[in-house]
């Protein structure tokens, strides 16, 4: 007996995938998914089993190495999982290895064997106490409104049907989209099927398993997140595995999981970035959903009150169905929306919200000011030699963080420590041209002295636990003014909150990235969706200067449609995605000399390759940009890029495919692929 064998953890240009021949006693086995220590240069290496035949289908005249080792008693991936694996390998042009280390609870054998007792975290629950016992839930009496409950029918008449269906449930803030979901996933549960519930960020799993905890018992459901240790995770596994758990809600690396029965899978807040994947493979999580929906017969339900344009041409196409939720389910409605045109860039809060911030202080309600930068202060320049504060090692520049004392890359993570004097000239002439949160925090602690103010962003959110207990002050009234970034944009029910204010609504619309605009709308939408939920007369400030009115105008005004129509036209006209699809090669090296080189010989096999695939397939390809990155040096290595634009997605593929194949790769150059990129940076 021989078996195909993924070795893990290799270098990317690396063959990955090898053939072994198994000792006799183990020839009776089922060894396809399992995971074998095999001998591999020179060297003892972990691989997954990925298809065995018979001695007869042997190659010829070589001798084979021989697996040294088993270490799982059953195999670990199901068929649909390694088929899924060598999807992602193919689609997203990366190694099997890549993908399959996705996938995978743990690449070795540390933790292969089952605790006999599992602890609270061992559940994949965080330590704020149990999710309501191991006694198995049901689906408790609830009155939906209308909307709501023809939402719920129709959620729940797809996954009895045992059908690959795709369904939108799309709803404004407040709207009550996250009680139909739990309901609806409670019902596939009580029929004997597995659920996976999505969400962006780790802070959404904290606020959802709460409300889930209502419906859902510690055995039912588990937890998964990049924050869960390894040990938990692959507990997780053997437990979906088993068909002990029957929901499980997480991140977008939660999209492995191996359920039993899996019938239903729930996409919420679908348009979010943080679906995409920053390394290789560079997945997003709605293809892969979307794939295993397929192959299980599953119904898959995406949510947001903001669609991404490739869901709303989906959409518009006929592929996937739309659910309607089109008002809040309390009789709050929805905030009053007040635009102010700053004066002055300089000015963080203006007079007319330094007046509602009164009003609403006075009578003990929290505020919300959101703006998306973290740090102190912003591009600093000498204006005396016009010294910039650029990070040594990338193209960018840095922000200074004045509760560090230091100048930060938020790109490569370097800091420098703060200086008085410019190191070039000497003199103490500094202009910055932006802030973050952390100016925005100290300017109001010097407006409201004895207000109690705290930020959560990134930086003031590193300890475990702090947001969940950040958010848990807020509610309870400890916490006066909350300044945030994206953070607090999405998910969040606040019963004391009736006003949101935005510091800088254009300072999001600055890129050169196509997406911006629908970026920023679903961004402002979200967060102005926190103010309001359990109260009338709640309202929404938005300052701005200018740049952005647009976009507002279509929120001020609840024109969404409004301004899907304008995008997508925009869209189309310049055959941008949704219309299209893109494709992204960037190549990264120390020696700026070697990755010019490299490039001159990528372009000429490119090119070819573009050219031939054009003349032979349906679909044109063309190469849109190729030189410097935007950022053209990250982390100590330069950057060049080739964009490719198609109408196929899997014309791309073929074409990143062969290039990838017929690439003689150097060890001092770094070559990654993108398919469908979020960052063109």
């Amino acid at each position: 007996m021989i078996v195909q064998v993924v070795i893990l953890d290799l270098p990317y240009n690396v063959r990955c995938d090898y053939t072994y021949s198994v000792p006799p006693d183990l020839c009776g086995r089922d060894l396809v998914g399992c995971r074998v220590e095999v001998p591999f240069s020179r060297q003892r290496k972990y691989g997954v089993v990925i298809s065995s035949a018979d001695d007869a289908d042997a190659p010829e005249g070589i001798r084979l190495a021989s697996v040294l080792r088993v270490i799982d008693d059953k195999p670990l991936l199901s068929e649909e999982l390694l088929s899924l694996g060598k999807w992602i390998s193919e689609f997203y042009v990366s190694s099997m290895s890549e993908s399959l280390s996705l996938i995978l609870p743990s690449t070795h054998d540390r933790y292969r064997k089952k605790p006999k007792t599992r602890s609270e975290k061992d559940r994949g629950l965080s330590s704020q106490g149990p999710c309501g016992g191991n006694k198995t839930k049901t689906n408790a009496e609830i009155t939906f409104n209308d909307e709501q409950q023809k939402a719920f029918d129709k959620i729940a008449e797809c996954v009895a049907a045992e059908d690959f269906r795709m369904l939108y449930l799309r709803g404004v803030t407040g709207s009550g989209k996250t009680e139909v979901l739990m309901r609806a996933a409670r019902k596939a549960v009580d029929e004997g099927h597995s659920v996976l519930y999505l969400v962006p960020e780790i802070a959404l799993t904290n606020q959802l398993r709460k409300t889930a905890s209502e419906l859902f018992s510690d055995d039912e459901m588990a937890v998964v997140h990049s924050n869960v240790t390894q040990k938990m995770r692959t507990d997780i596994f053997e437990r979906c595995k088993a068909g002990e758990v029957k929901m499980v809600l997480g991140t977008r690396s939660s999209a492995f999981s191996p359920l039993r029965d899996l019938k239903m899978i729930i996409v919420d807040e679908e348009q979010d970035q943080s679906y995409k994947g920053e390394h290789s493979p560079r997945f997003h999580v709605r293809q892969v959903v979307q794939k295993r929906a397929q192959t299980n017969r599953s119904t898959l339900v995406f949510a947001s009150a903001t669609p991404s344009l490739e869901c709303m041409k989906a959409i518009n196409d006929g592929k996937v169905e739309q659910l309607v939720l089109s008002r809040r389910i309390s009789d709050s409605g929805m905030p009053d929306i007040v635009t102010v045109l700053r004066k002055n860039a300089d000015d963080v809060i203006s007079d007319e919200l330094l007046e509602l911030m009164r009003n609403e202080l006075d009578n003990n309600r929290g505020v919300i000011l959101f703006l998306n930068r973290r740090g102190y202060l912003y591009h600093y320049k000498c204006q005396t030699c016009g010294f910039e504060m650029i990070c040594p090692d990338c193209s960018v520049s840095m922000t200074y963080h004045r509760s560090r004392n230091t100048f930060v890359c938020h790109r490569c993570k370097r800091e420098i420590p703060y200086f008085v004097r410019c190191p070039q000239c000497g003199n103490s002439n500094e202009l910055y041209s932006g802030y973050g949160t952390e100016y925005v925090e100290r300017v109001l602690k010097n407006l409201f002295p004895f207000s109690s103010i705290v930020r959560m962003d990134a930086d003031s959110t590193s300890r475990k636990g702090e947001s969940e207990r950040i958010i848990r002050d807020f509610e309870s009234g400890k916490i006066n003014i909350l300044v945030g970034t994206q953070m607090v944009s999405k998910g969040f029910n606040f019963r004391n909150l009736r006003l949101v204010g935005i510091i800088n609504a254009s300072q999001n619309n600055m890129s050169a990235d196509f997406r911006q605009d629908e970026r920023l709308f679903s961004l402002l939408v979200q967060v102005a969706g926190r103010s309001g939920r359990f109260s009338k007369d709640s309202k929404v400030l938005i300052q701005t200067d200018g740049s952005a009115c647009e976009i507002i105008k279509y929120i001020e005004s609840g024109q969404f449609d409004m301004f899907y129509e304008t995008e997508m036209s925009i869209r189309k006209a310049f055959m941008l995605p949704p219309f299209s699809r893109m494709g992204r090669i960037v190549i990264r090296s120390e020696d700026e000399v070697a990755l010019k080189k490299f490039f001159g010989e990528i372009s000429f096999l490119l090119h070819k390759l573009v050219a031939d695939a054009s003349k032979a397939a349906r679909y044109k390809i063309a190469i849109v940009q190729e030189g410097p990155c935007p950022v053209c040096k990250e982390a100590g290595r330069y950057r060049m890029q080739f964009l490719l634009k198609s109408g196929s997605a899997n014309a791309i593929v073929e074409v990143f495919n062969l290039l990838k194949g017929r690439i003689e790769y150097k060890s001092n150059v770094k070559v990654d692929f993108d398919v469908d990129p979020f960052d063109f940076t």
